[in-house]
C-alpha cells in the first residue's frame, strides 16, 4: 500500500468506526397522544406476540367485549355488553368459567361454576322484583337447595 493510499483509507476507517460506535442510525420511538381512536378491534400483545388483551365490537351480536388472556393464551377475564345489560366472567388457568356476574331478566345475578368444560353451575344468587333467590346445586348441576321467594 502506498503512502497516499493510507491517507485515504485510514480516515475512512476511523469515520466508519466512529459512526458504528455512536449509533448514527439508531431508530428511536416517539410517544403520541391521540384524542380519539376509532377501531372495531384493539389487540394488545406481549413481547412474544401473544395476545394478552382484546377490545372488540362484534357486529353480528351488536355487543362489545373486553377480554384478558394469560401467558398460555387462555381467556381469564371477560367484560361483555349485550342487549339485556352486561356481564363479567372470570375463568381459571385452563380457560373454563368459574364465576359470572350478569344481568338476567332485568335483575342481577351471580353464578359460581365448577371450572370444567362442562360449565356446571354450583351456586346461583339472583335478585328480582320480589326478592332474592339462592340456589345450591350438586356436581351434576341439579338443585339440592333453594332459598328465597
Amino acid at each position: 500500500m502506498s503512502k497516499y493510499e493510507r491517507l485515504i483509507i485510514y480516515p475512512l476507517l476511523f469515520i466508519a468506526l466512529f459512526c458504528a460506535l455512536t449509533g448514527v442510525n439508531v431508530v428511536s420511538a416517539t410517544q403520541q397522544i391521540f384524542d380519539k381512536i376509532v377501531a372495531r378491534e384493539i389487540v394488545v400483545v406481549n413481547n412474544e406476540g401473544n395476545t394478552v388483551a382484546s377490545l372488540k365490537y362484534n357486529q353480528a351480536k351488536e355487543d362489545v367485549s373486553l377480554e384478558l388472556f394469560n401467558d398460555d393464551g387462555k381467556r381469564v377475564v371477560s367484560l361483555l355488553s349485550y342487549e339485556d345489560g352486561g356481564a363479567i366472567g372470570v375463568f381459571n388457568q385452563e380457560g373454563h368459567l368459574t364465576v359470572a356476574m350478569q344481568n338476567e331478566d332485568k335483575a342481577g345475578s351471580v353464578f359460581l361454576y365448577n371450572g370444567t368444560s362442562k360449565m356446571t353451575k354450583l351456586v346461583g344468587l339472583r335478585s328480582g322484583l320480589y326478592g332474592g333467590v339462592m340456589e345450591v346445586n350438586n356436581a351434576e348441576g341439579l338443585p339440592t337447595g333453594i332459598i328465597g321467594n
